[in-house]
Formats: C-alpha cells, sequence, structure tokens
C-alpha cells in the first residue's frame, strides 16, 4: 500500500473538544525500499560473489504501488570512477519492478569493496531517494583465474624446448572472467642465467586491454634473445597481474596463478628425409649425406656382394619422403646391412636421446639397431610393428660421432622391408 507524502490525521484532545485535524509530511525513504541484486546472495541482499556477475550485475527496483509515470535512475557509488556507474532513467513498469544491467566493468572494479547500491525516483516532478543497499563483493578465487601459456612449449610435460621452433615464443592468456576494456595487465618472466643468478624481464607492463584482447585473450611476444640467456634446464616461471579497475599502478594488481616450465636449449638433430629427391638410390659400399650436407651419413653394405644386391632408396609416401631398406637373404650367408653415421657440427655437452620413427615394416622377420658410440655398444630389437625407438646415451658417449646399424636378426630366404620416417637426436 502506497504512504502518501502527506496525509491528514485527526487527533481527540478531550471528550468535550472538537476534533483537531493537522496535515503529517512523510519522508521519500520510508517507502522507498531499498534495491537488490539478482546476482547476490540473501535474497538479493548480499554479498555478491561475482563469478555469479560475469554478465554483469542485475539490480532489481522494486515498491508498491509502481506507477509508468514514475522515473527511475539507479547509482552504483564506490570509491572512484571503475566502480561507480549511474543508470539511464527507465519508467516504471506496470509489472512492479524494473530491472537495470550494471556494466561488467563495474563489477569487475567493485572487488572487494561495499557499494552503495540505490535509486531515485521522480513522481510528478517530485524526486524522491530509496534507502541504500550496502552491497559487499567478493573477490574471484586464484582458482578461476586462467594461467598464462606458451603455444611453443610442451603442454604434457610443460617443456619449453628451443630447439622444436624458430624465431620468437608468445606468451597468452585466454580471457578471463570479467575482462573488460581499460583494465590493465603485466606480464613477466622469471628464469636462471648461466651464472645461477636470477633473471626476470617484462613482456608486458601496464598495458591496456582492448576490445579485441576481451574476446581473444592477451597474445604478446617472448623474445629468443631473453630465452638464449638462460640456463638449459631451469624453471621459467610465467606470471600475469591485473589491475580490474584499470589501476596503472601494479601494487593494486591482481595476481593470477604462475605458470612454470623447464627451459631447454641444448642441440638437437632431426632427419626426415624431405630434402631428399623421391626414387633416390644408395648405392652400396658409398657414404651418401642425407640430404647433402645432413648430419646424417647412410652407408649401405652387401656380405656377400655377389649374392644379395643392395637396395635403399628414398621413397615418397603422401607429403612424406621416407628411407626405404629392403633386407634380403639368400638362405646361406647373404645379407645386407644399413648403417647410419650421425655427425654433430658440435660436440654435445649432455646426456642424449636418439628416437627413430618407423613407417611400414614388412615380413615376418624382427630387425635389431645396434648402436655404437664412445664407450656405449647396444642391440636393440625392433619388432614388426614398431612406430618408434628411443635410445639412450651418456654424457661422455654423446660428446662422439654415433653409428646407427640396421640388420636382420636372423637370416632367411625370404624379403623383408623397413621405412624411417625420421632420426632425431637430442641433447636431454
Amino acid at each position: 500500500m502506497e504512504h502518501p507524502a502527506h496525509t491528514l490525521a485527526t487527533l481527540k484532545v478531550a471528550s468535550t473538544s472538537k476534533p483537531l485535524t493537522f496535515q503529517v509530511k512523510r519522508q521519500a525513504q520510508e517507502h522507498f525500499v531499498a534495491p537488490t541484486v539478482l546476482e547476490a546472495a540473501n535474497n538479493g541482499n548480499g554479498p555478491l560473489d561475482p563469478s555469479k556477475a560475469t554478465s554483469g550485475a542485475t539490480v532489481r527496483v522494486k515498491y508498491d504501488p509502481m506507477q509508468t509515470s514514475d522515473t527511475l535512475v539507479v547509482t552504483w557509488s564506490g570509491v572512484n570512477q571503475a566502480d561507480s556507474w549511474k543508470s539511464k532513467s527507465e519508467n516504471g513498469s506496470t509489472s512492479g519492478h524494473v530491472d537495470f544491467t550494471v556494466p561488467v566493468s563495474v563489477v569487475a572494479a567493485s572487488q572487494g569493496k561495499t557499494i552503495e547500491v540505490a535509486y531515485a525516483v521522480v513522481r510528478n516532478g517530485q524526486p524522491s531517494q530509496s534507502l541504500p543497499l550496502a552491497l559487499k563483493v567478493g573477490e574471484l578465487p586464484l582458482t578461476e583465474l586462467p594461467k598464462p601459456m606458451v603455444p611453443e612449449a610442451d603442454q604434457q610435460t610443460y617443456v619449453l624446448d628451443l630447439n622444436s621452433f624458430e624465431g620468437d615464443a608468445k606468451v597468452t592468456v585466454i580471457p578471463w572472467k570479467l575482462m573488460a576494456e581499460k583494465q590493465r595487465y603485466w606480464i613477466k618472466v622469471k628464469g636462471t642465467l648461466e651464472n645461477d643468478l636470477t633473471h626476470e624481464f617484462e613482456v608486458a607492463s601496464a598495458k591496456s586491454v582492448t576490445s579485441t584482447m576481451v574476446s581473444r585473450g592477451l597474445d604478446e611476444l617472448l623474445t629468443r634473445l631473453q630465452l638464449e640467456k638462460l640456463k638449459h634446464d631451469s624453471p621459467l616461471d610465467i606470471s600475469v597481474k591485473v589491475t580490474f579497475d584499470g589501476s596503472v599502478n601494479e601494487s593494486d594488481a591482481v595476481s593470477f596463478p604462475v605458470n612454470t616450465y623447464t627451459l631447454f636449449k641444448g642441440m638437437s638433430l632431426c632427419e626426415d628425409f624431405s630434402g631428399a629427391p623421391s626414387g633416390m638410390r644408395i648405392p652400396p659400399a658409398t657414404n651418401i649425406l642425407i640430404p647433402p650436407a645432413s648430419f646424417m651419413e647412410i652407408y649401405v653394405m652387401e656380405s656377400p656382394p655377389s649374392n644379395v644386391p643392395a637396395n635403399a632408396r628414398i621413397v615418397a609416401e603422401g607429403s612424406e619422403h621416407r628411407l626405404m631398406w629392403t633386407q634380403h637373404s639368400d638362405g646361406a650367408f647373404g645379407y645386407t646391412i644399413l648403417r647410419m653415421r650421425l655427425i654433430q657440427p658440435k660436440s654435445f655437452t649432455r646426456a642424449s636421446e636418439i628416437t627413430i620413427e618407423f613407417g611400414t615394416i614388412t615380413g615376418s622377420a624382427d630387425f635389431r639397431i645396434k648402436l655404437s658410440a664412445h664407450n656405449h655398444n647396444s642391440q636393440t630389437p625392433i619388432p614388426s610393428n614398431a612406430k618408434n625407438v628411443t635410445l639412450n646415451l651418456s654424457k661422455e658417449s654423446s660428446a662422439m660421432n654415433v653409428m646407427l646399424t640396421f640388420e636382420e636378426t636372423y637370416t632367411s630366404n625370404s624379403t623383408h622391408t623397413i621405412q624411417v620416417r625420421s632420426v632425431c637426436w637430442r641433447e636431454i
């Protein structure tokens, strides 16, 4: 029921006296109740969990009776321009309530503060103010803020291998909850120099969020020059800070979860035969670089030459080139051997691993690889369903050139084929 601003009251002073009629003025605050915020707890009275208002907060103005001729304006009052807002005027509604949407940017800037939410009503040209709502706004928990990522790194092992890509790397951050234009962000990288001293540098400093960033996230350059300064096999911490109210002071910023990678910058050599022409044959008893100036030298040996012809060549499989070696045994003593000598442009200084990736392997016989290096000799079987084989070398053995010998595990009167897709040798 509406309480008019002025009402008539009748008071009888004594039984013999006439009734006394006088006018009582009521304050607007007595009957325009405080607004509520639909996303807030306790029936809209707060507190407000900002993660419930990622599309903005809804202020509901509701009083009885509301007239369609009423003009309503909502105010959301914080401590600065970023966390304060005033709505456009709206007319009253026959439904008895009107909803106003507070922008995401304002909700974001209001985190950790108590906001005064109120509304004004203009009726018959007379303005009145509602009771205020003291709304406590919470803060987004750390678990709801994204970690920065380096796309060039392995996201399973969290290793950033400088040998796995060319040029610079990037730091990316997906759009976060309550992200809005004009927020400010900082991105920093911390690592360890070769002399074991900590080295920290900025990728971005107090940069302003744009409309494109709101939809796509952050994408900043992480230069190879800076990464090359850091120690091999050392942690690389990527951190992000954001001021939700647009402050340029880093001390006002909220820290996002830190992402830690391991920096790898050891030597890495890989041959996928893409530089060798399809159909190229490897003649017996001749050392051939694949392709020219490669780190891989191939040699095919016949034993005895008169019985079994060597057959090694480059073949095309779709868009790939592969080294195909056909092993033919004559049932007696004839066989061929495929050897790869891996030549380093400079000596490895750490332990290493060699990974051989296979294509098709045909025939019933099993193959084996002999690995020969300084103080190292081993044999590893290659079953017919093998996809890849990884071989490990110590630091001392890695410092030398390496010989890989492919041969059949036994001699039979049959033909078998093995395809090699790639051979990669890297420090670990």
